[in-house]
């Protein structure tokens, strides 16, 4: 993805599009984990200290890619790879 063409076009946080999707914080952070394009701005040493900044084109090709049905997401399993965490808080994912 070329830099200089996603720098001055709309970006979204991921609250924002979480409310657009209808899907949750945690499951949208577990897509854009490794997804080309997305900016994400660690404060400090730790993880939870991340902000991700989404670009328009890049939040326009995963919500093509998940409604086209080319990346298999089930909820009941867990998130791309991650499984249900059963140790404490309802919502919560670890990776596998």
């Amino acid at each position: 993805m070329n830099t200089q063409s996603t720098t001055f076009e709309r970006h979204y946080r991921i609250g924002e599009l979480c409310v657009l999707w209808g899907i949750g914080r945690e499951t949208l952070r577990k897509i854009l984990l490794d997804e080309p394009g997305v900016v994400k701005i660690r404060m400090g040493r730790r993880k939870s200290h991340t902000t991700y900044s989404i670009p328009a084109s890049v939040a326009e090709r995963i919500h093509t890619r998940l409604s086209s049905g080319d990346e298999r997401m089930s909820l009941s399993k867990g998130v791309l790879g991650a499984s249900r965490d059963n140790h404490g808080s309802a919502g919560a994912y670890r990776a596998i």
